[in-house]
């Protein structure tokens, strides 16, 4: 996206940019979207780089915030 814009972009403007990836194991930077701004790109890779930053500490914070949940609470809710 972003060589996108750099090399002229949509003809039509730029008001919002998503992100869409499937993989085998859903992570958090697997779907965002930026909608109605003027910089819709770098907010998009701001949110993405949010995203990156927060999977890498989940562990440590969870395991803070939780300490010794049972597995079945902790993975309750988590979509595989």
């Amino acid at each position: 996206l972003e060589a996108g814009q750099a090399a002229g972009g949509d003809k039509r403007g730029k008001i919002s940019a998503a992100l869409l990836i499937a993989g085998p194991e859903p992570k958090l930077y697997h779907n965002l979207r930026v909608d109605n701004s003027d910089e819709p790109i770098s907010e998009l890779r701001e949110a993405y780089d949010l995203a990156v930053e927060t999977e890498e500490e989940l562990p440590a914070v969870a395991e803070d915030q939780l300490g010794e949940y049972p597995d079945a609470i902790v993975d309750f809710g988590l979509k595989r």
